[in-house]
């Protein structure tokens, strides 16, 4: 659906874990890119949209953010999203590019956030339980590499 769109996109959250094999319940589809990438999507996604990408803010993140929902499973679209760490500086959007990890699911490349990346956010925003819940699986993950001398079907592009 997006191969011939020209987007830069990853999967984040509970999706992500999952197809990085952390045992986790999934929720939703949550979906980063930068605005251009995001407002692409939304036009892919045009029949199941339920929120418009439009830009929202609050006190730690803005982005452009909007809803979509296929089949009762609700699809987040996140697009240039910025933190703010304390309450007055913000963050420059995230660079996709650079902490994209691509992991075959399924006969699939899937592009997702590197889950250091997203360990460094939950602690950021005080999420401790995710946070130590993504750190145990990449200790357990660099155990089982350091005994098998590799890293799997995990690839930067």
């Amino acid at each position: 659906m997006l191969k011939d769109k020209e987007v830069d996109w990853v999967l984040t959250g509970s999706l992500s874990f999952f197809i990085q094999s952390i045992e986790t319940d999934v929720n939703d589809i949550d979906i980063q890119s930068d605005k251009d990438s995001i407002l692409k999507i939304q036009n892919v996604l045009d029949d199941y949209i339920t929120r418009e990408v439009v830009y929202s803010e609050s006190t730690n993140i803005r982005s452009y953010f909007g809803k979509a929902m296929i089949d009762d499973v609700m699809i987040e679209l996140m697009g240039d999203i910025e933190r703010c760490k304390d309450g007055v500086n913000w963050t420059a959007p995230l660079n996709i590019k650079e902490n994209r990890i691509w992991v075959r699911y399924m006969n699939m490349d899937i592009p997702v956030l590197d889950l250091m990346y997203e360990y460094e956010v939950y602690i950021e925003f005080g999420r401790y339980e995710k946070a130590r819940m993504i750190l145990s699986h990449m200790e357990k993950q660099r155990m089982d590499d350091n005994l098998i001398g590799r890293r799997g079907s995990v690839s930067r592009r």
